[in-house]
């Protein structure tokens, strides 16, 4: 167990984890951010430089050997007429392509470089789920209650919704029967007898500026007792037909915890 929690009214015991969702999006920027800090520091004035695609540099590819090659093709770029300007350069990982914009003031000198598009699909309930999942072997020797505490770094919006389909499964809406029901795949969903996790404390949107205070996942098998300070905060609980939602009885956990909210 990461810590346990002790509070007058009983005490949890906690595993936490943090895993990275939408992991695509922060490798394409890391093997970018060399190209990014290059142009950055080299592109002519009137222009902002963007990278469409930067491939992650390979070691024959130092970045003063990048910049020499890029020195070359930025002397060719002509002065700024109201229309982007290509640039492209085959790398050994791939090609190199940069896309110089146009600024309002011929003279100025950039002071940003836009990052590559990335697409992707947010796979933040799936990673939610890996991660409690493996966390269950870890939970099993703890004195209970235990809950997961899981905060998603990375890139996304990290909304509740996410969680609550890693936890709990997904809601059904039957056409032509004007039914709803659970597919209870979630973390949470299936099993029987005395859970492993009591529920999990869910941070979602949680960044250095603060966020909302974590969600309460209860696990539908819990029957036990949870300190008010944690059962107060606005929960969520699987019933047979729906995720019932219920709004804090208190606020502020954040800023109790010393978190910075500003």
């Amino acid at each position: 167990m990461d810590w346990v929690a002790v509070f007058a009214d009983g005490a949890v015991s906690v595993e936490a984890t943090a895993p990275a969702v939408n992991a695509v999006i922060g490798a394409a920027v890391t093997a970018a951010g060399p190209i990014m800090d290059l142009l950055l520091e080299i592109a002519p004035p009137g222009w902002h430089p963007m990278v469409v695609r930067g491939p992650q540099l390979a070691p024959t590819e130092p970045r003063r050997w990048l910049r020499r090659r890029l020195e070359g093709l930025l002397t060719e770029v002509p002065p700024p007429a109201g229309v982007p300007h290509e640039i492209e350069l085959q790398l050994e990982n791939g090609l190199l392509q940069i896309s110089l914009l146009p600024a309002s003031d011929p003279t100025m000198r950039p002071d940003d470089v836009t990052g590559p598009f990335v697409g992707y699909i947010d796979d933040t309930s799936d990673v939610v789920h890996r991660a409690v999942a493996g966390k269950r072997r870890q939970a099993r020797g703890a004195t209970k209650p235990v809950l997961a505490a899981v905060y998603t770094a990375g890139f996304g919006d990290h909304e509740v919704e996410k969680f609550d389909i890693a936890l709990f499964g997904r809601t059904v809406v039957h056409q032509g029967r004007s039914e709803v029901s659970i597919d209870r795949s979630g973390v949470f969903g299936k099993g029987e007898g005395e859970p492993t996790f009591a529920g999990a404390l869910a941070f979602a949107g949680l960044g250095w500026r603060g966020g909302p205070d974590p969600v309460l996942y209860i696990h539908p098998r819990f029957t036990g007792h949870l300190p008010e300070a944690i059962a107060s905060l606005r929960t969520r609980t699987l019933s047979a037909v729906a995720i019932d939602d219920t709004p804090a009885r208190s606020k502020g956990a954040l800023q109790q915890l010393g978190w910075p909210t500003s």
